[in-house]
């Protein structure tokens, strides 16, 4: 375990924006956001595991190695939120069974955030379909469902706190956000025991 050292915070620090950067240049297409967020947790893992200081390098080679996976799991959550968050906004219930359907979307739409806070840590750590990895990602979110929570307090606080102090947003949220969920995973695949079942 490393030290508390004045040198070591730095060097996490520096570890932070590196990551935060490469999530963001490498998401600037909208389609390769699945694929960078992908390799930025594989990076944070590394990190973490390893101690070792290539980010860059790790994550190029995690970003071309997921790329086919991630972004096809990132597009079906952007088409399938997409509708359902539309219908929420835009549909207006008339009756009962109006209302009914409108209720419906709302634990839907709580799902596929839930599913997006681990998919693409499971797609960092195992070859998995794409199909397995959000059905993993679910069984983790659920069961751990308040620690889920509060990962995505975590963002919406951390996008808040960016609105009124931008180098937030710009240096360190993606970063920090993505070496939590590496993290958080660690705790959840421990309670549940899901790395066997994944391995199946």
């Amino acid at each position: 375990m490393e030290h508390f050292s004045l040198k070591n915070i730095m060097t996490w620090i520096y570890r932070v924006i590196m990551l935060n950067g490469l999530f963001i240049l490498f998401s600037l297409p909208i389609v390769t956001i699945g694929a960078a967020s992908t390799a930025t947790v594989a990076t944070a893992h590394n990190l973490r595991v390893s101690n070792s200081d290539d980010v860059y390098k790790y994550f190029v080679g995690a970003f071309k190695s997921h790329f086919k996976t991630a972004t096809k799991v990132w597009l079906g959550m952007l088409l399938f939120g997409g509708v359902l968050l539309y219908n929420l906004i835009n549909f207006e219930p008339i009756g009962s069974i109006g209302s009914l359907i409108w209720l419906i979307q709302l634990p839907l739409v709580f799902q596929v955030v839930m599913i997006g806070l681990f998919v693409f840590s499971i797609l960092s750590r195992f070859e998995v379909s794409s199909m397995r990895a959000v059905k993993c990602a679910w069984i983790i979110s659920n069961r751990n469902l308040l620690l889920s929570i509060g990962v995505f307090g975590f963002i919406v606080l951390g996008f808040e706190i960016g609105r009124y102090v931008p180098v937030v947003n710009i240096f360190l949220l993606s970063g920090t956000v993505h070496i939590l969920i590496d993290y958080v995973l660690d705790i959840s695949m421990k309670r549940i025991k899901l790395d066997q079942n994944i391995q199946i």
